[in-house]
């Protein structure tokens, strides 16, 4: 079994924006492996190919993974558990989990992201070596697994293995609020999908994240930088105003995908009827 880490500090980065057709772009040229495109000590966005026979299982050390396929079909095991996938799905391995994407003879290409948990430095809790019991679970299937909460609470709905892309539409296309993806099982990261229909999402800052962004519906334009009017911090990390100066402005449609640091202004000015994205908040950088 081949194990693999988070490579070393890089200079590899997508400032604000990386457009879908610069993906695809660097996706056509590239041979079985994987390329970094954003790399930072704690996380990294890559972009893969499978081709042709399937190379032996991988782990990612204390560090999990999820993966947006963006062209062509296989099978993707992930400990025991084996899924038929496709372009369009999303694909979650935890961390220290053994896993394999098979292209079947074919070629798979795909954009994943990857986080190291980092134990108690995050500021959403405690992770490797550390409770909660909630992180814990075992098995999570296709399905809506789930895993005990702390203290006999309710149970937590896991992060599927395989979110298949005809969930991920059916997702936007019945909503107007976010909704839930599931627990990542760590509190080095966390997903959902957001979905902004007929409504105005706020000006923002956060401070103890990194906001990563896979547009999935519509399009609109981010706004990153600059300084939030009449911002307010509440609660504390959190700052909220209502509107911007000095922003740095870039449309997104599908297929894009949008990195926001900690402590920078952001907003999305949807194009209506939709824009809608899925969500990952990196707490360990």
């Amino acid at each position: 079994m081949l194990v693999a880490g988070l490579m070393s500090p890089v200079r590899a980065e997508i400032k604000d924006v990386m457009k879908s057709a610069d993906i695809d772009a660097a996706l056509a040229k590239s041979q079985q492996g994987e390329q970094i495109l954003h790399g930072r000590p704690n996380f990294s966005i890559v972009a893969g190919v499978r081709e042709g026979k399937a190379l032996p299982p991988e782990m990612q050390k204390d560090t999990g993974t999820i993966i947006h396929l963006r062209k062509g079909s296989g099978k993707f095991t992930v400990a025991t558990r084996a899924y038929d996938v496709a372009a369009g799905d999303v694909l979650h391995v935890p961390r220290n989990t053994p896993y394999q994407i098979d292209p079947a003879g074919g070629r798979i290409e795909y954009l994943a992201i990857r986080v190291k948990d980092l134990g108690a430095t995050t500021p959403r809790g405690y992770g490797i070596g550390s409770p909660p019991p909630s992180t814990t679970g075992a098995a999570r299937g296709a399905g809506a697994g789930t895993a005990q909460g702390a203290g006999g609470a309710a149970p937590r709905r896991m992060m599927p293995d395989v979110i298949k892309k005809t969930e991920i539409d059916a997702t936007y296309a019945r909503n107007t609020q976010n909704q839930p993806i599931g627990s990542t099982g760590t509190p080095a990261y966390s997903t959902n999908y957001v979905i902004y229909a007929g409504r105005q999402p706020p000006w923002e800052i956060h401070a103890g994240c990194v906001d990563i962004y896979v547009i999935k519906a519509g399009s609109g334009m981010t706004q990153i930088g600059g300084k939030i009017s009449n911002g307010k911090e509440e609660p504390a990390g959190e700052i909220r105003g209502d509107g911007v100066t000095g922003a740095r402005n870039t449309e997104i449609a599908v297929g894009d995908i949008v990195v926001i640091p900690r402590n920078e202004a952001h907003h999305q000015e949807p194009h209506m009827p939709i824009l809608g994205y899925m969500l990952v908040k990196v707490w360990s950088d």
